[in-house]
C-alpha cells in the first residue's frame, strides 16, 4: 500500500510539473506585429547615447529585436525634456488597436534623469524599451531590466527573464 501512495504521490507531482509552467516575466498585453522597430530619436537632446546603448541591449540579447531610423515613418517616437517634478523617471505610452501596437512614445525626464549616471540612464532607457516591446513591470527580481528602479533594480541590460518574455512575444 505504501508504495502505491508514493507512486502516486510521484506522478501526481510529474503531472502538475507538465501542466503549469511558471513565468517570472509579465507581458501587457500589447505587442508590435513584429520585433523589427522603426524609431524617430531626433528629438532627443540629453540621452542619445543611453538610447542607442538600450536598444543595442536588446538587440544583443535577442537579434530578432531591431531598430531602424526613420523620422517619417516611425512606430517608436523618443522625447526627453524637462518634465518637472513628476512621479516618473521616464515613462512609456502605448497606442493599441486591439492588442497591437500601433505605436508608442518614451519620454525621458530630465528633472530626474540629469542626476544620474550614464549607467543608470541606460537601464532607465532599456526598461522604457521592455515596455515598447510589450513587457510589464515585475518587481519580483532586481536582476531583471523589468523590475522598476525604485524597487531596487540591479540590472542595466535584459535579464534572461527578459529576454524569454521578449521571445514569447517575438518568436
Amino acid at each position: 500500500m505504501k508504495k502505491v501512495f508514493i507512486l502516486f504521490a510521484v506522478s501526481l507531482v510529474a503531472l502538475m510539473s507538465l501542466s503549469s509552467t511558471s513565468y517570472a516575466y509579465v507581458l501587457t498585453g500589447y505587442k508590435f506585429s513584429n520585433a523589427a522597430f522603426t524609431y524617430d530619436s531626433s528629438q532627443l537632446l540629453y540621452y542619445g547615447t543611453e538610447f542607442t546603448n538600450a536598444k543595442n541591449a536588446w538587440h544583443n540579447a535577442y537579434s530578432k529585436i531591431t531598430w531602424t531610423f526613420n523620422d517619417s515613418v516611425t512606430e517608436v517616437s523618443l522625447y526627453d525634456g524637462n518634465y518637472g517634478n513628476t512621479d516618473y523617471n521616464a515613462t512609456t505610452r502605448i497606442n493599441p488597436s486591439g492588442t497591437t501596437t500601433i505605436n508608442a512614445s518614451v519620454s525621458m525626464n530630465y528633472y530626474h534623469m540629469s542626476g544620474y549616471s550614464s549607467t543608470k540612464n541606460q537601464a532607465i532607457i532599456t526598461h522604457e524599451l521592455g515596455h515598447v516591446l510589450g513587457l510589464n513591470d515585475d518587481n519580483s527580481d532586481v536582476k531583471q531590466i523589468m523590475c522598476q528602479d525604485g524597487y531596487g533594480r540591479t540590472a542595466t541590460v535584459p535579464g534572461s527573464e527578459d529576454i524569454k518574455g521578449a521571445k514569447a512575444l517575438y518568436p
